[in-house]
């Protein structure tokens, strides 16, 4: 006898929910589009809710600045605050505006690049590609620009404050002392040993006098770039931009080949280590342990445990686990 099916009179029926269009099926969350199928975001929809997040972003910011400088002139006017607090702020709150969006420009080049690179290897729309052009062409130039002229400009600041500083000491050196000139003796006498004198120069250079952060006017302009980095390594945010967007070329532009991909971003992450280790670039000790020694850790070690992952390794998933 042949059994009745449990549903013949009610008909089919299924557990679940249907898979939106532009999702991977369930049980399938490799790559990109697996990130985003957490979410529910298609991936021809990924650059334009990241665009979209990163203006609403930029909104709140721009607008919360703008917010605090006018409640500060509101306390001052019902005399619940003096006059003289903050007035530095509330000068100059347009410079203030303006430089936090730059940051947060600065912060997101990494992930503009990546979306926009991405957006154009994917089949979409001609609209959404146009869109992710000028976005990446802005982005591009504009940033690079931004970094290339703050470091020229840092290399000119320092080089005209070490140049001043040099002229005066040998000024200094040259000038007889009143001893010598009572004795006749025009000429000083240098008793300098050359590997001290190049000691005493290079922790010259570490002192205040020769930092680019005692330069109020390139700090005004460029601080948003150059801030918490150490004095001897301020042009650290153009070596942390070019990373950025290497990173972001592998990420978006290789993402049709694994192989390429996984051990090109391990190649890259690798020698980024190796020159964090040698810089360690910021002031404070504990960023240099977060950002140089855990986060450059874990990054080469993630990329280097996911290469075992590929399936032309024919690895078993547990093997390659543990």
């Amino acid at each position: 006898f042949r059994r009745d099916l449990a549903n013949k009179t009610t008909g089919f029926s299924w557990y679940g929910q249907p898979v939106q269009a532009g999702l991977p099926l369930p049980g399938n969350y490799s790559g990109f589009a697996g990130t985003l199928a957490q979410e529910n975001i298609r991936v021809s929809n990924a650059f334009m809710t990241g665009f979209l997040w990163l203006l609403i972003l930029l909104v709140i910011l721009v607008a919360s600045v703008i917010a605090f400088k006018w409640i500060l002139e509101a306390f001052v006017a019902i005399k619940f605050m003096k006059n003289e607090r903050l007035s530095f702020f509330r000068k100059h709150w347009i410079r203030y505006t303006a430089l936090i969006a730059l940051r947060t420009l600065f912060i997101a080049f990494f992930m503009m690049m990546f979306l926009t690179m991405f957006q154009f290897s994917y089949q979409s729309s001609g609209g959404v590609k146009a869109v992710a052009a000028i976005i990446f062409i802005l982005f591009f130039v504009g940033i690079p620009a931004c970094v290339i002229y703050a470091t020229y400009v840092g290399l000119a600041s320092q080089g005209t404050i070490l140049k001043s500083e040099v002229s005066a000491e040998e000024a200094e050196e040259r000038q007889p002392s009143k001893l010598l000139s009572k004795l006749g003796i025009k000429k000083p006498i240098s008793m300098k040993i050359p590997i001290v004198s190049l000691r005493r120069q290079s922790s010259h250079l570490e002192e205040d006098q020769t930092s680019i952060h005692d330069d109020e006017d390139y700090v005004q302009k460029f601080g948003w770039l150059s801030a918490r980095y150490r004095r001897t390594k301020w042009w650290f945010f153009a070596a942390w931009t070019l990373y950025e967007f290497i990173r972001a070329c592998f990420y978006a532009g290789a993402s049709g080949q694994p192989m390429t991909q996984v051990f090109g971003l391990l190649v890259v992450e690798f020698l980024f280590f190796i020159f964090i280790l040698w810089a360690r670039p910021f002031e404070g000790q504990r960023l240099n342990v977060i950002v140089v020694y855990l986060l450059g850790f874990s990054k080469v070690a993630t990329v280097a445990l996911s290469s075992a992952f590929n399936i032309a390794f024919n690895l078993e998933r547990i093997t390659t686990t543990l």
